[in-house]
């Protein structure tokens, strides 16, 4: 996946977008980029049993959710996140 973008995790292949790529789709379109924001960038890495087992702690909880959404627009880790949203506006 590094090297094509395409993973197949999935029924079908699939293609991942970067967020580079998705910037230039939004200024091709003449749209002003406001933010990219990568949800989940860590969490969705980390076994789900030993995640389930740190989500029960609402202490831990809560810290895990203050990493995620102070990272969550970092261009440096975005493209590790299992989904990418932007947001646009008109010029």
């Amino acid at each position: 996946m590094l090297k094509t973008n395409i993973s197949y995790d999935f029924v079908h292949n699939q293609y991942n977008l970067t967020w580079e790529e998705l910037e230039s789709y939004a200024k091709r379109a003449k749209l002003v980029v406001v933010e990219i924001i990568g949800a989940s960038v860590f969490m969705h890495r980390v076994d789900e049993k030993v995640l389930e087992k740190l989500e029960k702690g609402g202490v831990i909880r809560k810290e895990l959710l203050k990493i995620e959404l102070e990272n969550c627009t970092n261009r440096s880790l975005v493209n590790f996140a299992g989904h990418l949203q932007i947001v646009c506006k008109k010029k």
